[in-house]
């Protein structure tokens, strides 16, 4: 199964069946916890800690009728903007409620751009993406830029069209 729909879908997107719930589909906001002043809007290696949340559906964007599970999220971190990607930090796979979270690893390297990148499953394509702190790079693309701390880190949204043919 793929969506809440129970509709089925092949390849990697119909594997995941029976994926708990791991994130609240009403997760808003992540904060920084445990910052020491002046060194979490820079460093998440500082003691903060970030978590990037959202989800990913089938359709046109702003339709959340179908979300999807199996899909591949990952996070980047790079000192330079779009579209250089970085460094790969954080992979996660989307649940049954199409829902993700990429946390910054502890010790992770002081980044000024994080990219958060949905990895597009062959026979689909990214038609969209949204995010409320985030800046739209591309369908498939939301970066955020230092200072993180008082971003609203949740609701990045990615679309993706289970109709494309390869020409």
């Amino acid at each position: 199964m793929f969506s809440a729909r129970a509709r089925t879908m092949p390849g990697p997107l119909g594997v995941v069946a029976g994926l708990l719930l791991v994130l609240g589909a009403g997760s808003q906001l992540a904060a920084p916890q445990a910052a020491r002043p002046g060194e979490a809007s820079r460093s998440p290696a500082a003691g903060a800690t970030f978590t990037f949340q959202g989800r990913v559906f089938a359709g046109e964007v702003g339709d959340e009728s179908t979300p999807l599970a199996g899909v591949t999220v990952r996070l980047f971190g790079a000192n330079d903007p779009y579209p250089f990607e970085g460094a790969l930090l954080e992979t996660a796979v989307t649940n049954h409620a199409g829902a993700y979270g990429l946390t910054i690893p502890t010790g992770a390297p002081s980044y000024e751009y994080w990219a958060i990148r949905a990895l597009v499953p062959r026979g689909w394509q990214a038609v969209g993406a949204s995010s409320i702190d985030g800046v739209v790079r591309s369908a498939s693309w939301i970066e955020y830029v230092v200072p993180l701390a008082g971003k609203n880190l949740g609701n990045n949204n990615f679309w993706l069209d289970p109709g494309y043919t390869p020409t």
